[in-house]
């Protein structure tokens, strides 16, 4: 006879991070993030397409992320189109299978980057930490909600976290 046990969430490799209990790091923590993905500088001075005053408040970062944002859609919008003008070009002067592969990947790499930012990076990249960290879900039912694929969420979680390090000054910023 054996005794079986249910946990409400199943053990995790590491504890949950103090920033997602939070609100103001875990907003400080998003919009760095998303920040970054988008490629905005963090500077003094005036703001620019691609740089964001250091002392700006949450509605005026929140504010620019929207614009760039849609300047990011109509540029990736353009490259995807010709990026998938090339690849029927490919498929009819009888371009060898690998390249042809290769450059479905990289479609398929930019199809996800435009329909992230197109469905809101920050609302989504919240979600993804909401539902992993505090409701425990693991990042294959992560993704089935989101309708993303498990490796992506994986991603953004690590990307959140170094996003992190970054706004509590452990980690130097990157070169957007």
């Amino acid at each position: 006879m054996t005794i079986q046990r249910r946990v409400a969430f199943p053990e995790r490799k590491l504890p949950t991070p103090d920033w997602v209990q939070s609100p103001e790091q875990i907003r400080q923590t998003v919009l760095t993030y998303v920040e970054r993905r988008l490629q905005l500088r963090t500077g003094y001075g005036e703001s620019t397409s691609r740089t964001i005053p250091v002392d700006w408040t949450v509605a005026q970062r929140l504010e620019h992320i929207e614009i760039a944002s849609k300047i990011r859609i109509e540029e990736q919008t353009g490259i995807l189109a010709r990026l998938i003008n090339l690849h029927q070009e490919w498929e009819r002067d009888g371009v060898p299978k690998v390249m042809v592969a290769r450059l479905e990947r990289v479609i398929q790499n930019w199809d996800g980057d435009l329909s992230f930012v197109q469905r809101g990076p920050v609302s989504l990249a919240l979600s993804i930490a909401y539902q992993f960290h505090r409701c425990g879900d693991n990042s294959v039912q992560v993704a089935e909600k989101l309708k993303l694929k498990p490796t992506h969420i994986r991603q953004v979680l690590l990307k959140l976290e170094r996003a992190n390090r970054e706004v509590l000054g452990i980690l130097k910023p990157s070169r957007a």
